[in-house]
């Protein structure tokens, strides 16, 4: 399956459950696995566009690329928070929620027009997608 596919569906999803939030009053315990799923997901797109990335790439440009994408998730997970809690002073708690909809349903929507305008990685190029396994 082409990774920008799956880095899609994995945004929308991610894009759903807290934009749900803010119509639908729900249980703790329902808000809590909801969370937990959501985690999830969000946790995967890091390793999809890393394996997309390098679908693209000669083995030497590898390092580069990820040095690159390490950068960007790092400055972001440092600018993420600061954005949120000022929308959450401005706007209340429920604009954390927001924000994560915003954000990922923002990411299917540039993902999916980008696939508008370049093709797919052939699959003979793609290299698998390996998870990692915690080591004993």
């Amino acid at each position: 399956m082409d990774r920008r596919t799956m880095i899609a569906a994995v945004c929308t999803l991610d894009a759903w459950w807290p934009a749900s939030l803010r119509v639908h009053e729900l249980p703790h315990a329902v808000f809590l696995a909801l969370s937990a799923v959501f985690s999830g997901f969000v946790l995967t797109i890091y390793s999809l566009a890393v394996s997309h990335v390098n679908d693209k790439l000669e083995p030497a440009q590898m390092v580069a690329a990820s040095s690159a994408l390490l950068r960007l998730n790092g400055t972001s997970a440092a600018i993420g928070p600061l954005l949120a809690g000022g929308l959450m002073t401005a706007f209340g708690p429920r604009a954390y929620f927001a924000a994560l909809a915003a954000l990922t349903g923002g990411l299917a929507v540039y993902d999916l027009w980008r696939k508008t305008r370049r093709k797919a990685v052939p699959p003979a190029q793609r290299g698998p997608f390996i998870g990692t396994q915690p080591q004993p």
